[in-house]
């Protein structure tokens, strides 16, 4: 019964006893209702983080939901994190930050480092001998890996904007596989369980998720130019004294055969020849090091 005292229609998603009013409607589980005015009512997206009841807003969330359709995990007063498996909200009680994916995920990188380090130490002619015969193969596998996993990446994001939105995202099956694809998606405040640390809010994940690739692709550029520096001013301070060692030990014997008046041009056709090899070892030792 709506305040002029007709009787509407039970909305969908509502129990509505005899003698219920516009204020009264009990939500059913796995409903929304943004305020007691409203006779529209939601779904939600987990139905799991809406108990129903006579209530609106919030109070309608399980513990540890909140916000619109409790699509957002608690803040306050306990914090409460995503978990990216089954997208479910937990409490940050315990070790929640320092078992997360994210940590996990450095230390399994960290071990494989040093293992690739030792096998590269002990087995580098072997492994840059695979490089050179297989490197075509290799730079065309990771250019599609990329092309690969930003695809997935947009897919994962349209699905979010689409929800964002007040849509149902995608159909099932799809529904299920964009579930998987996840894992593409890195959402950092989540793999490393930012919240259960400090609470923030969208505006400081958006800040954050924009500054710091530019912040990383900044260094990233920087190091790779200050390496490149650094190696041509090496290899230039090394032929130096390379050419000059081996202008001073031309042998007696060359400038015998060339003869007394030839002396400059057997030091001349030496070193000449010196340069071209120590060319090719200079690029040999670029193509290693990069």
């Amino acid at each position: 019964m709506d305040d002029a005292g007709q009787c509407d229609p039970c909305p969908h998603g509502a129990t509505c006893p005899q003698g219920t009013v516009l204020s009264t409607i009990d939500v059913k589980g796995g409903w929304y209702r943004f305020g007691s005015t409203d006779t529209a009512l939601h779904e939600c997206t987990n139905r799991h983080a809406c108990v129903g009841g006579n209530l609106t807003g919030d109070l309608l969330c399980a513990e540890g939901y909140s916000g619109p359709l409790c699509r957002q995990c608690q803040r306050t007063p306990q914090p409460y994190y995503r978990n990216e498996g089954n997208g479910l909200c937990m409490t940050c009680e315990g070790n929640a930050s320092l078992m997360s994916p994210g940590v996990i995920a450095i230390v399994i990188i960290s071990v494989l480092s040093l293992i690739c380090t030792a096998c590269l130490l002990f087995r580098r002619k072997d492994l840059l001998e695979y490089y050179s015969e297989h490197e075509e193969f290799l730079s065309t596998t990771l250019s599609q890996g990329t092309m690969l996993v930003v695809t997935y990446q947009i897919k994962v994001s349209l699905s979010d904007a689409n929800e964002f939105r007040g849509g149902v995202g995608y159909p099932n099956p799809f529904r299920v596989c964009i579930k998987w694809l996840q894992v593409f998606n890195v959402d950092v405040y989540n793999l490393f369980r930012f919240d259960c640390i400090r609470p923030s809010t969208f505006k400081d994940k958006l800040q954050w998720t924009t500054t710091v690739p530019l912040l990383l692709t900044a260094v990233l550029v920087a190091f790779r130019s200050a390496r490149m520096c650094l190696c041509s001013a090496t290899g230039k301070d090394k032929a130096a004294p390379r050419a000059t060692a081996k202008v001073q030990d031309v042998s007696d014997a060359d400038v015998e055969k060339n003869g007394d008046g030839d002396k400059a041009s057997a030091i001349a056709t030496h070193t000449d020849a010196d340069a071209d090899a120590d060319a090719d070892a200079d690029a040999d030792a670029d193509a290693d090091a990069d």
